[in-house]
């Protein structure tokens, strides 16, 4: 089984892989190709939608993580958990939380530093966020 912090633990050998639309490895990764990599080098279960425009339906990506990930109360989220947040009306982006900050930390692909970064979860993320999940058979 993998933990929590195992997952964090392999998130973070992410950060600096730069940012590319629907990129799925080490030479570029989006949001959602981040996730699924991570998801992939711990065989734990992940839908991925291949093909999307680089604003994506926010309702299959939604219905997508409710396929294969476990919902989780918003107050109840902790590190390993994702975020699903929303740019505009939609839920179009996502990021795995961390330990690191005195709340929260996040890691993700983020566009407009053009690689996966690790910051501070507070904010204009949090104020974003609209759903948070879990991977299923996550250790604590």
């Amino acid at each position: 089984m993998t933990t929590r912090f195992q997952l964090i633990d392999e998130a973070r050998t992410w950060q600096g892989v730069k940012w590319r639309h629907l990129g799925r490895g080490r030479g570029g990764v989006d949001c959602a190709g981040f996730l699924v990599c991570v998801a992939q080098a711990m065989s734990l279960e992940y839908v991925d939608l291949k093909v999307y425009s680089h604003t994506p339906d926010g309702s299959e990506l939604r219905a997508a993580m409710d396929t294969c990930l476990d919902r989780v109360p918003h107050g109840k989220q902790r590190p390993g958990d994702i975020a699903l947040m929303r740019f505009g009306t939609d839920p179009i982006h996502m990021g795995i939380l961390t330990d690191t900050y005195p709340n929260m930390g996040i890691i993700h692909a983020h566009a407009l530093h053009r690689m996966v970064i690790e910051h501070p979860y507070t904010g204009e993320f949090v104020a974003r966020t609209s759903l948070y999940y879990s991977f299923r058979g996550l250790e604590d």
